[in-house]
Parts: C-alpha cells; sequence; structure tokens
C-alpha cells in the first residue's frame, strides 16, 4: 500500500481529537464578518466553539478549529470578554486521498501533490519506493520551495538551453517523451481487421498443442541374466498387460512390477506433448513410445513395446485435443486488444520519429571510416539546423551520455548507434513540442516541478558538500568504527546435497520433495552415528563438491560464490564447531552441513570497501543536512506541518494546530 495513504483512519481521530487549523481565518464584530491570512504572529482569544450548521468537533477554551469541508465553515466564538465573533475558514485538514500535510511559505501541500511529484519521479529517475524515500519525498518538496530562502548564499545554477527553446534538463525531455507517446496510445485504437492479423502473427504462442497424461511400466531386458532375458522378461510382461486390460489399476501395477524410477509415483509421467523434455535426463521420449502413447485413446494400455532398453507398457489417464483460440477468445483472456494495440504504438512511434528527423533535416556529421576523429569540440550531429558538439552533447544529457560515449568510441559501429539514439530522442521532444504538450496546463506545471527539482538537487548537493565533506579522515575513522563488525569469518565443512528429482507436468511435486527430504534425514542419520561423511557425499551428493567427498575448504563465507558454496555458508553461518545441521531446504534441494571449524576472519581493507563507506558518508550527511534545513524552515515561518505528515514518518512539529489563532 501506498505510504501517501496508510494509518488514514487513525489519521483521522488524530485530526478529530487535535482539532488541527488549517488555512485563512477572520475574526471581526459581530455585525460584520472580514477574512485575515493568518501568520505565525497573528493572536486570537481562546475560544469555545460550535458550529452554525452542524455539531462541533472541538469545544472547550483551548480547542482549535479543524474544518471538515473544502468550502468555508462558518462557526460561533464566544471570547473571554463574553463577545461573539463569527469564524470563517477557507482551507480544511481534506479527506483520506486529499489530506493536508503542510504548509509551506503561502502554498498548501497535500497528498495528491506528493503522489503526482512521485509519478514524476517514477518516468524521471525510477528506483524502488520505501519508506524512507516517500519520506524524503515529502521533504524534498518542501526544500525545494524554501531551500534558497533559507541559504541564499546558494548558487541557483540555472540551465539555460544550448540552442534555442530546446529543454534543458534530461528530466524534461524524458517526461515530454513519455507525454507524447501516451498521446499517441490514446489516439491509437486496433480495428477488428488488425486484431485478426496481429493473432494471425501470434498463434503459435497461443495454441495448446495435444498432450496427454501419461504412465508407464518398464521392464528391463540384459543378455546377461537368463531371468531377465528377452522371453523372460516378455512372459512377465504379457501377465501384467493382462492384468491391465482385465482393470487392474495400472498405476497399482506400476508400482509392484515396473523397474523405471517413476515406479515409486506408481508409473506416472505426467502431462506431455510430442518431443517434450522429461524425466532426469530432460530429453523427448523414445519415438517409438511417444508415437505409440499418443496413438492411444483415453483409458487404454498400449501393447508391448520393445526398444534398446528393455520392454514397456503405456497408459493414458487423460487427455487434451490441441487448442487454438480466436479473437475473441483472446480478447475475453484480455490479450487483446491490449497486445495488438502495443504494437501499433511502437511501429507508430518509430514512423514519427523517423518522419520527425527527416523534416528537421537529422543527421550524423562525422564519419570514422574517413579518419575523422571524434573529440570534444568536433560537430557530431546536427538537428534543425544546430550543430552539436560532443561537448555541448555531454552538457546536454550529463553523465549519461558520457559513460555510453566511452563505452562505444572505438567502433564506428556502436558510435553510430549511440548518436542516432540521441537524434532519435531529439526527433520525439520536437514531436511533443510541435505538437505543444508544453503549453497543457498540466504539463508545463510538472515540467517546472522538474526543472525546479534539478536546480535544487544541485544546490542541496553543494550546501551538503560546503557543510559536511566526505573526508579522507571520515572515511578512515568510520572503517575503524565498524571493522569488527565487518569481519569475514572463515569457515571449513562438509556439505551434502539431495536434488528433488525433475520432475513433468502433473507429477506430485510434493511427493518428489518428501523422497528427497526423507532421503537427506537418513543420511543426517548416519553422520550422526559416526559414518564417514566423505563417503556419504560421494556417493549421494548432488552437488559440484560431491566428487571432493562435500569438502569445503578453509573459505571466507562471504566468498563462496558457487551455489552449494553459498548453501554451505548460509547453514554454517548458525552452527558450532563440530556440529550437525539439521535438513534445510532450498527450494529443489535440501542440504545437511558439518560444520568443523570457524574462524572470526580478518576484516576487508579499506579499499575493499571505500565506496561502501563513501555511500553511506554520503547518506548519513544527507539525512542531517534535511534535517537541519526542514527545521531551519520551520525556525523562520516557512514550514508548519500537519498532522497527516506523520504518514510519511514525519513528526507533525511545529504544527499548524500549533500556531496562534
Amino acid at each position: 500500500m501506498n505510504s501517501s495513504y496508510r494509518s488514514m483512519s487513525v489519521n483521522v481521530i488524530l485530526l478529530l481529537l487535535a482539532g488541527v487549523l488549517i488555512g485563512n481565518v477572520s475574526v471581526g464584530a459581530p455585525e460584520k464578518t472580514r477574512k485575515s491570512r493568518v501568520t505565525l504572529k497573528d493572536e486570537q482569544p481562546e475560544l469555545s466553539t460550535t458550529h452554525v450548521n452542524g455539531p462541533s468537533v472541538a469545544s472547550g477554551k483551548n480547542d482549535k478549529i479543524s474544518a471538515q469541508s473544502d468550502g468555508p465553515t462558518s462557526r460561533v466564538a464566544t471570547s473571554k470578554d463574553g463577545k461573539t465573533d463569527k469564524v470563517t475558514t477557507s482551507i480544511d485538514v481534506g479527506t483520506p486521498g486529499n489530506f493536508l500535510l503542510a504548509r509551506v511559505k503561502d502554498k498548501y501541500l497535500r497528498d495528491p501533490d506528493v503522489m503526482n511529484y512521485k509519478q514524476l519521479m517514477d518516468i524521471t529517475e525510477g528506483g524502488v519506493w520505501t519508506d524512507v524515500r516517500d519520506r524524503e519525498t515529502l521533504e524534498d518538496m518542501v526544500l525545494q520551495e524554501v531551500l534558497f530562502d533559507i541559504v541564499p548564499t546558494l548558487r541557483k545554477e540555472e540551465h539555460g538551453s544550448l540552442h534555442g527553446t530546446y529543454p534543458s534538463t534530461m528530466e524534461e525531455r524524458m517526461y515530454l517523451r513519455v507525454r507524447m507517446r501516451e498521446e499517441i496510445e490514446k489516439e491509437t485504437t486496433p480495428t477488428r481487421e488488425q486484431l485478426e492479423e496481429w493473432t494471425a502473427r501470434n498463434i503459435s504462442r497461443f495454441t495448446r498443442p495435444e498432450r496427454v497424461h501419461a504412465y508407464h511400466l518398464f521392464m528391463q531386458v540384459s543378455k546377461d541374466n537368463p531371468t531377465s532375458s528377452l522371453e523372460a522378461v516378455r512372459q512377465r510382461m504379457e501377465k501384467v498387460k493382462q492384468e491391465a486390460d482385465a482393470g487392474t489399476s495400472f498405476a497399482q501395477l506400476a508400482r509392484k512390477y515396473s523397474e523405471a524410477a517413476s515406479a515409486k509415483v506408481g508409473g506416472e509421467i505426467g502431462w506431455v506433448t510430442r518431443r517434450m523434455p522429461i524425466g532426469a535426463e530432460n530429453k523427448p521420449m523414445n519415438i517409438v513410445l511417444e508415437n505409440a502413447l499418443f496413438a492411444l485413446k483415453t483409458g487404454q494400455v498400449s501393447d508391448i513395446l520393445q526398444t534398446s532398453h528393455g520392454l514397456h507398457l503405456m497408459y493414458v489417464a487423460d487427455r487434451l485435443t490441441t487448442y487454438v483460440p480466436t479473437v475473441d477468445d483472446l480478447i475475453t483472456s484480455r490479450i487483446l486488444p491490449r497486445s495488438a494495440q502495443v504494437e501499433l504504438v511502437a511501429q507508430k512511434w518509430r514512423d514519427l520519429t523517423s518522419a520527425t528527423r527527416q523534416r528537421y533535416h537529422a543527421k550524423i556529421l562525422f564519419d570514422l571510416n574517413k579518419g575523422t576523429k571524434l573529440t570534444t569540440d568536433v560537430p557530431a550531429v546536427e538537428f534543425n539546423g544546430q550543430k552539436w558538439t560532443v561537448g555541448e552533447l555531454e552538457q546536454l544529457y550529463g553523465q549519461r551520455f558520457v559513460s555510453a560515449y566511452r563505452l562505444r568510441q572505438d567502433t564506428t559501429e556502436t558510435l553510430v548507434g549511440l548518436l542516432n539514439e540521441v537524434l532519435d530522442e531529439m526527433a520525439q521532444v520536437q514531436l511533443a513540442l510541435d505538437r505543444k504538450l508544453d503549453k497543457d496546463t498540466t504539463v508545463a506545471r510538472n515540467l517546472k516541478l522538474l526543472h525546479d527539482r534539478v536546480l535544487f538537487k544541485k544546490a542541496f548537493q553543494q550546501y551538503v558538500a560546503q557543510t559536511s565533506p566526505i573526508t579522507e579522515k571520515k572515511i578512515r575513522d568510520k572503517y575503524e568504527a565498524e571493522k569488527d563488525r565487518n569481519r569475514l569469518p572463515e569457515a571449513t565443512g562438509y556439505i551434502i546435497s539431495i536434488k528433488v528429482q525433475p520432475t513433468t507436468v502433473g507429477l506430485d511435486r510434493e511427493e518428489a520433495r518428501k523422497i528427497a527430504r526423507e532421503k537427506a534425514e537418513e543420511i543426517r542419520k548416519q553422520i550422526l552415528a559416526g559414518a564417514d561423511i566423505e563417503k556419504l557425499a560421494r556417493e549421494h551428493s548432488q552437488d559440484d563438491r560431491a566428487s571432493s567427498g562435500g569438502l569445503v575448504p578453509r573459505s571466507r563465507l562471504a566468498s563462496l560464490h558457487d551455489l552449494s558454496g553459498r548453501r554451505f555458508a548460509a547453514v554454517a553461518s548458525t552452527l558450532k564447531p563440530g556440529e550437525v545441521s539439521d535438513v534445510r531446504d532450498f527450494g529443489d534441494v535440501f542440504v545437511v552441513v558439518k560444520l568443523v571449524e570457524r574462524w572470526p576472519g580478518e576484516p576487508p581493507a579499506i579499499e575493499e570497501v571505500r565506496e561502501r563507506l563513501k555511500a553511506a558518508l554520503t547518506n548519513e550527511a544527507n539525512r542531517t543536512a534535511r534535517d537541519r534545513l526542514i527545521n531551519a524552515a520551520a525556525q523562520k515561518g516557512l514550514l508548519r506541518w500537519a498532522n497527516p505528515a506523520a504518514s510519511y514518518g514525519i513528526t507533525p512539529k511545529p504544527n499548524l494546530a500549533d500556531d496562534p489563532q
């Protein structure tokens, strides 16, 4: 659930109890109502309030006024001297989803404002939303309004456009491109004919081939053993076939007579299609068996079949015929029309981008094949008559372009690809400008928000660098403080892994897991009884350490990157030396671990963790700076929180409800 809407019922109760005052109030003579904006220095006599149009939510001489609607609310207020004043509030705390969070200078910040801001960040920055990020987003919105008032010495580095009216920040351009693509989506509705064409192209993705629920009974043939000769085995198999034809459960017969691994599960193979990989070797069924299997009717047992391995019986318990969906089937499944629309939008986007590039004469200005050397001051591309050097592109796109350029500059093909991406983006932004999307009220407001956010982030980083620079001494001090916690423990021991045998669709996975767990439990009992663990590992373990007797030599646990090594590390960290673990479940593998010895290990070298330490110090400095600036905003009267800000992890102090009224 989005943090904007957390604990709404609790917030409502808090607001009712606290009687939050939000907005403009006026106190005047009884015969005439006047309005005046409340400031931090406004004063008002202590009131006992009563709603003119309904019951009061606050009463008593120290109660605050709490409005319950978006419109003005009238009350009758009695002061200490007995006079009655009429009070009007014009802004209230709001309702769930529209709570008022703060007053920042002369602006009121509500939940929908934060939601819009987060959507912009999703478009331009991405990332995962956490409680911490929610809180910092709300703080950013506040600081974006007041930072330059609190610290007027900060440089406000405006991003002037390098060429005309072209948007100067990457965030603005990215937002315009997203809005342009949304416009194309709105204009694109697939016709019935287009839906049918899409279905014809993609039908194989949704066609379900014929499949059968298969069972198998196998008897091995051997020339070395008379009892396993072809003749002897055939006689036994014929008796089994007679029992099956007489109605005896095929699964029961397979459990009793089959020599295949599937005998434990009644010979069940599961649902299979033609040439479908099955079994431990993950290979298609023998073609002789497969052809016979798919020729059977439901409930029918095959004739005795012979392969190089022995004799077989196949049985079909159920069958599903081939299914080819229609357009209407795909619409009912909600695959269409959306999937077709996505393709149409993508094609239209490419076509419009190409057409815009042609209309504005976009081109790459160099040719490495002719020996042109692309340096910072050499024009790289041209768009709408303006030439852009590599240096200007670095200014336009920042580190994003610099990193991409370094990766692709060595070959003509990759570098041309990068510059074509640049021209595509320029064309897409220009397309949005041609359609005057930037003139839309909502788009224009969001573009300004993004522009101001870029300025704020740069100024905030400048402030943090000035007030809390990350020095070498700080890095080393943090390293020393955390050195013991960061030691990399070492250990040696053994691991035995028992895999859940690969199964086909329809086979009871839980039964297969039960078999694997029971085997692991039995091996653990043998280890506890003193059996040779290395011998057990070589005979039974199914991982890359089995051939070495399951041994994990002395290693840093954090440095074990192979699968069995990581499992050993996870289990060994919970054991004492000499202890054998219980059977641990890792999904499709059960493991038993014996820890022989463990050592505390050495801390990592400072260079190994330098970047992590710098990142941690930067986060701490950012947090300290935020707290300092937020407090300064409150002290200067630029900020007052409302109670619903608590849902973002902010203590709403100072509170609008505490302002003198």
